[in-house]
């Protein structure tokens, strides 16, 4: 069995006026790395893609820690305590950041929310989104809004949900940079930094980095040309920084309707070997090895909100069944 684990923020301190970034420190990171490796053991990319290939299970329980987004804190804070206790890493990147000096929308999001009350935040961007474009959520999709980002309460969701799934990137660009540039006048990188290419050099040669796309974008809302080019671009980025193709594809957002059967089709003609979901789920084989599931940090054991206890985790587990 394999079991996925994602994280996305690490830092020392999350000081704001509201809790617009989530994440953990280095000490919370490390006493859950230390609390799921009393589950099982820690394993290298090199391990799932030989399993694939050789058709042979992984014997035990295994886990796997990954990072998305390609954020420096990640390399800075959370790669020198996965190196102290011997654990591999796979660091996934958006390779605009890499090649543009720009915030990506969904940081931006972030951003505004841990500045600026959330319902400040909703109102503004459902007014915009209803006069520009003429959208808004309708009941079924506030349901699936609340199923989707099951961490976060109601009005959020429901934001996050409109933001990534109905709008266009185009239209969600638009109404993000508006209310940006009123409250992050110089548009800079202060608050979000990306890895730099020395970074992603040295991961890549490790085996610890993947890609999150180019864009940030719901790949399944797109045309098969469109993530083709996409995914392609990615691939193309980080192998003319570090000489090396990446091995495997961590799906922005994650959730059914954002990765289709043919956004794991595509990936698999670009030469990936394995991709993950954000399917709640672990994994008891590698049939279906583009379409992997992922837990959250916090459905863990040490995490949030975890699933399960420690005693039963591995046990009460639900199981991928996801075909394409």
């Amino acid at each position: 069995m394999l079991v996925a684990v994602n994280f996305h923020y690490i830092r020392p301190y999350f000081d704001a006026p509201y809790p617009g970034i989530f994440g953990v420190t280095p000490n919370q990171f490390r006493q859950q790395l230390e609390t799921i490796s009393t589950m099982g053991r820690f394993v290298h990319q090199d391990d799932i893609i030989n399993s694939i290939q050789s058709t042979k299970e992984l014997s035990g329980n295994n886990f796997i820690i990954t990072f998305d987004d390609g954020l420096s804190e990640q390399y800075e804070f959370a790669l020198p305590i996965l190196d102290e206790m011997g654990i591999p890493v796979i660091m996934y990147a958006n390779t605009e950041n890499l090649i543009h000096n720009k915030i990506s929308t969904v940081h931006k999001i972030h951003l505004l929310l841990s500045q600026i009350p959330l319902n400040k935040v909703c109102d503004f961007i459902d007014k915009k989104a209803k006069e520009n474009f003429s959208k808004e959520l309708s009941a079924v999709e506030k349901i699936s809004a609340v199923q989707h980002y099951n961490f976060d309460e109601p009005q959020r969701a429901h934001l996050k949900y409109l933001l990534n799934f109905l709008l266009t990137i185009n239209e969600q660009e638009m109404i993000i940079e508006e209310i940006f540039t009123s409250y992050f006048p110089n548009n800079n990188q202060n608050h979000i930094v990306y890895f730099n290419q020395n970074q992603v050099k040295d991961l890549m040669k490790r085996g610890y980095c993947g890609t999150h796309s180019h864009r940030h974008i719901p790949l399944g809302r797109y045309s098969d040309a469109e993530v083709k080019n996409d995914i392609e671009l990615s691939i193309k980025t980080l192998n003319e920084i570090s000489g090396l193709n990446p091995k495997s594809i961590s799906y922005p957002y994650g959730s059914a309707d954002a990765i289709t059967d043919n956004v794991c089709k595509i990936a698999k003609q670009t030469g990936l070997e394995f991709g993950f979901t954000m399917e709640r789920a672990g994994n008891t084989n590698f049939n279906n090895p583009l379409a992997l599931a992922r837990f959250d940090c916090n459905d863990l054991p040490s995490g949030k909100f975890p699933l399960f206890g420690l005693d039963e985790f591995i046990d009460k587990i639900n199981y991928s069944s996801r075909k394409y």
